[in-house]
């Protein structure tokens, strides 16, 4: 890189500007990261057998779940919520598997649990596919009050621990939109971005909801990949809201994220995968392959000029069989937190983890997983609109560092996080170094 002496002089006296400022403003930029809570409420569903009350009814739990104690049973539940917690919060932190110091997006919150054990799931009559059918949600969640919770104590998620045995099959995720929401709504008459059926079948309330149905007969894994086919399902839904439109193999999150051509599985242009495929998978559920593949996951940005490296389970510390856990929280990882400083036809990214802790916001912010504070034609490191990205630029970041503006309320908020700050002036560097160097 080479700049004239009085440039380069004038460069190093601002870089020392800036690391001054940001020695004294990281106090404010550790506020800006302040983790988002997502409040919970578990309620289980555990049958007892009329001969032995201690134990689950093998009528509708299988015989062996039935050989275990309702006592062991809830203890199991137990912890596997306190590991669900660690695990979804921990994948949150963006970059957290190369930064150690990444706080988290979201902190999971348990705000009530409610166990049932006199009578097993009512079926609904919502098909699962086959002879099986849903349970009847709706009469779940209203014996649960669930509105209380979700309108009065600002519960997101219900967490329905149960079984799949016999006629009964659960929906790994239910959603029921609010009315607030209406615009958005993906079906006749309600929402529901979900990885299910996408029935009418759960409870409205005034904010909306998203309903997980685990199996206690199965582990932490399965648990986990219901959040994450839950995530891969809004992120798809808000990528249709992105302006412009998706051209051709450009959508945002399946063609460039994920490194699939859509409707496909397979990854052709290995990004960092989805759920069932890691960016080195051959085939579904392939987390423990050791062999290497190259991918820009780790350097992801959204026109795929990001530098590639070699992936494989060695790279989440995952070659020995977990239920994918590892897998998962690295993938989770790379989503595009606070302050990820990427752009995309001249936009820059949101944080999109708002759609699990927001998801009313982010529909009615617009521009699906898009900021909207630029336009396309637009340069957003041309500060003072002068048609060029050059030092007078910098000069306007340097005297207003600091500042805490409205969000999309001014040019210098480049990475769009509220406040003019180092993250700012790192995008704007990274873009002046690119520019004039020769």
């Amino acid at each position: 890189m080479y700049f004239y002496p009085l440039k380069l002089l004038r460069l190093l006296l601002i870089i020392l500007i800036i690391f001054t400022f940001s020695l004294r403003s990281s106090s404010a930029i550790v506020a800006q990261s302040a983790p988002e809570k997502v409040k919970v409420l578990v309620i289980a569903y555990i049958p007892p057998d009329p001969n032995r009350p201690d134990y689950p009814d093998p009528q509708y739990v299988g015989h062996d779940l039935a050989q275990i104690s309702i006592a062991d049973l809830k203890t199991k539940i137990n912890n596997l919520d306190q590991q669900l917690i660690q695990v979804l919060t921990e994948g949150t932190k963006y970059k957290g598997y190369s930064n150690p110091s990444a706080q988290p997006n979201i902190n999971y919150e348990q705000v009530g649990s409610v166990v049932v054990e006199l009578q097993p799931h009512l079926r609904s009559g919502f098909s699962a596919g086959g002879e099986a059918y849903n349970p009847d949600y709706a009469g779940i969640l209203t014996k649960a009050n669930i509105c209380e919770f979700v309108d009065n104590q600002s519960v997101e998620q219900v967490w329905l621990w149960g079984y799949h045995y016999g006629d009964v099959a659960p929906a790994e995720s239910n959603m029921s939109m609010s009315n607030a929401a209406r615009a958005f709504w993906n079906r006749d008459g309600y929402g529901d971005v979900s990885n299910s059926y996408q029935y009418n079948d759960l409870s409205v309330c005034n904010h909306t909801y998203t309903l997980f149905h685990y199996n206690y007969d199965r582990g932490l894994g399965e648990a986990v990949e219901d959040h994450l086919h839950q995530l891969e399902r809004l992120f798809q839904y808000l990528d249709n809201y992105n302006q412009p439109a998706n051209l051709p193999g450009q959508s945002l999150f399946w063609n460039l994220f994920v490194g699939a051509e859509d409707g496909q599985s397979r990854l052709t242009s290995p990004g960092c995968g989805w759920t069932h495929y890691p960016p080195n998978g051959t085939q579904d559920y392939d987390w423990y392959n050791q062999n290497s593949v190259q991918s820009d996951c780790m350097d992801w940005k959204p026109d795929r000029s990001g530098q590639k490296s070699l992936i494989s389970c060695s790279t989440w510390n995952g070659c020995q069989a977990d239920q994918g856990v590892k897998f998962k929280i690295w993938w989770m990882q790379n989503i595009p937190g606070l302050n990820n400083g990427l752009t995309f036809r001249g936009k820059s990214l949101k944080n999109w983890w708002k759609a699990v802790y927001d998801f009313e916001g982010m529909l009615l912010e617009g521009e699906g997983l898009l900021q909207s504070n630029s336009t396309e034609n637009q340069e957003p490191h041309d500060l003072n609109n002068d048609g060029l990205i050059n030092l007078d630029d910098f000069d306007l970041l340097v005297s207003k560092f600091g500042l805490t503006v409205e969000p999309n309320f001014t040019k210098l908020d480049i990475v769009s996080n509220g406040v003019v700050d180092i993250y700012d002036y790192n995008n704007f560097l990274e873009k002046y170094s690119e520019l004039h160097q020769n």
